[in-house]
């Protein structure tokens, strides 16, 4: 007959959560039991199993967890019957219709027993109907602990781990040889792009960067518009804007003729913006990514749908890729 145990290196310590620590209560419950779950997993014989639940229990209480607790917890593991497989989590019952998020700590116990007195009141309200799930529910957030606060300061200090500024390619107050730079004025000088919810880290460059994705945001609306481009950033917006004086041409525009090379021209337009001074003052770019050439396209198409620029709820017109070719790359 086949025996199994469980092994432990001889440089375990064999320590665990304390129970002292500020935590939920049923973190050190859910440490306990599958502490003790995996020793009933494992082992086969009842006797050894015995053994080492006993084992267990005098690590965990070192640890300062109670007596009254383990014996609970390991009563209800031994009942249980030696199940090697994992269950699937239901992932469509609901436990609560509205997390209400706390930071864990003093006060929590009131807030629970406030959301419980607040869902006896909706259930007796007619203007809620009964579901069987309850409205609200308390989900604890850990605070900020000492690490996090002091590396959050450092990175405000050393302008660290907030990504890097995409800026001008000549300083301000910098006079240069030959023709000046028409591209320096829409560099967005900040460190974050938010769109909506959604935020993310620059990649940090200057008009001069190239091979990258890049993100051109409408100061007005805030609406933006997502390109790649494996030349100069500069060159590229030269492109976007110089499609304002053949869109501003035209005594009426065609929305079929709206494409990405002149998407941001056409916006323009619809804020009444017609020259090349009014492009500039009206976008701010960012550099989001340096990537290789081949892969430009895929990332391009990634943040396109991470900030949803597609319109009308943002100024690109296409997607990069088209859906056979996403196909391919998922298989």
């Amino acid at each position: 007959m086949l025996d199994t145990d469980i092994f432990y290196k001889e440089t375990d310590a064999h320590r665990y959560l304390s129970f002292k620590s500020t935590h939920p209560q049923y973190t050190f419950k859910s440490v306990a039991y599958s502490s003790f779950l995996r020793l009933r997993r494992i082992i086969i014989d009842h006797n050894l199993l015995e053994f080492r639940l006993s084992e267990m229990s005098n690590f965990l209480s070192k640890s300062d967890y109670p007596t009254e607790l383990l014996n609970s917890v390991r009563n209800d593991v031994i009942c249980k019957t030696r199940d090697l497989s994992y269950r699937n989590k239901d992932t469509e019952s609901k436990k609560f219709e509205v997390g209400w998020v706390v930071t864990f700590g003093p006060g929590y116990g009131e807030v629970k027993s406030l959301v419980k007195q607040l869902n006896n009141s909706l259930t007796a309200s007619p203007l809620f109907p009964d579901t069987g799930t309850p409205a609200l529910g308390v989900v604890a957030k850990r605070a900020p602990s000492l690490r996090d606060i002091l590396f959050s300061q450092r990175d405000i200090c050393l302008n660290t781990g907030r990504g890097s500024v995409t800026t001008r390619c000549t300083p301000l107050g910098t006079r240069r040889v030959g023709r000046p730079c028409e591209s320096c004025d829409l560099m967005s000088e900040e460190t974050r792009l938010t769109i909506g919810q959604q935020s993310m880290n620059c990649a940090g460059g200057d008009c001069k960067s190239f091979n990258l994705n890049y993100c051109a945001q409408c100061s007005i609306c805030n609406k933006a518009y997502i390109g790649k481009t494996v030349q100069q950033l500069g060159r590229r917006i030269s492109q976007h804007r110089g499609q304002i004086q053949t869109l501003s041409a035209s005594t009426c525009i065609n929305r079929d003729s709206i494409d990405d090379t002149n998407t941001l021209a056409a916006h323009a337009i619809e804020h009444n913006v017609r020259t090349k001074a009014g492009f500039n003052s009206l976008y701010k770019f960012f550099i989001l990514k340096y990537e290789e050439k081949e892969k430009l396209t895929i990332s391009e198409q990634f943040f396109i749908n991470k900030f949803r620029t597609y319109r009308p709820y943002g100024l690109n017109t296409s997607n990069p890729i088209s859906v056979n070719d996403r196909l391919i790359l998922q298989t």
